[in-house]
């Protein structure tokens, strides 16, 4: 189950460029290098297993900034790695969102300033918004666990970007799907007596819904 690498192919390559052109002006006036690599592991019996994580969850893809080190052995700027997996089998759309989103993290550090080698000094950019959680914590803990917490303070983030209801029709069903009957959250919401309703505040849509108890 050893992992694998492999020098992306030039079409990869070619969509980076063309995001890089479209939205990161920055990087593309500081003429930044990236190398990108397909990652891809699996077990003996040939099915595919998650080949880059982060944080150790499983990852589509990962960034790295090149340490002054390796600028000087002549290893490009940036280092990114793709899951050759989750690559294959995902739309161009996806495709093109998952390299965007890595792009997004390469910032240009102290005012595009230059290192030792006439490079540009660069620096990752953190997520606007994370979402971790354990089912059991919320299962014990209920709307008390931080898991909860943090669930609907993105889902308050995406209603005030007004993204609820430009949405795919998918996650709200992913949302009902998820907490309908006989799921973790459901479990967990009827172990308090207490009614509650999910509601989908652009559109109106109840995604859930439990009445009180007597």
């Amino acid at each position: 189950m050893t992992t694998t690498y492999e020098k992306c192919d030039g079409a990869t390559n070619q969509l980076l460029q063309q995001l890089i052109g479209k939205y990161h002006s920055p990087i593309k006036e500081a003429e930044v290098t990236f190398d990108l690599v397909f990652a891809a592991k699996e077990d003996k019996e040939g099915n595919s297993l998650p080949a880059v994580k982060l944080h150790g969850v499983a990852a589509s893809a990962k960034v790295k900034i090149t340490s002054l080190e390796d600028r000087a052995r002549g290893v490009a700027d940036v280092k990114i790695v793709i899951d050759r997996y989750q690559w294959e089998v995902a739309k161009p759309e996806t495709r093109a969102a998952i390299l965007d989103h890595e792009l997004t993290h390469v910032m240009l550090k102290d005012e595009g300033e230059p290192d030792d080698l006439g490079r540009p000094k660069l620096k990752l950019k953190e997520h606007d918004w994370m979402v971790w959680g354990f089912d059991s914590i919320v299962e014990r803990y209920k709307e008390f666990a931080p898991d909860y917490i943090a669930f609907y303070d993105a889902a308050d983030h995406f209603r005030q970007l007004s993204l609820f209801k430009d949405l795919p029709e998918t996650f709200n069903d992913a949302i009902k799907k998820r907490s309908g009957p006989g799921s973790n959250f459901d479990k967990a919401m009827r172990k308090d007596k207490t009614g509650v309703t999910l509601t989908d505040t652009a559109t109106g849509e109840v995604l859930y819904h439990k009445p009180e108890e007597a």
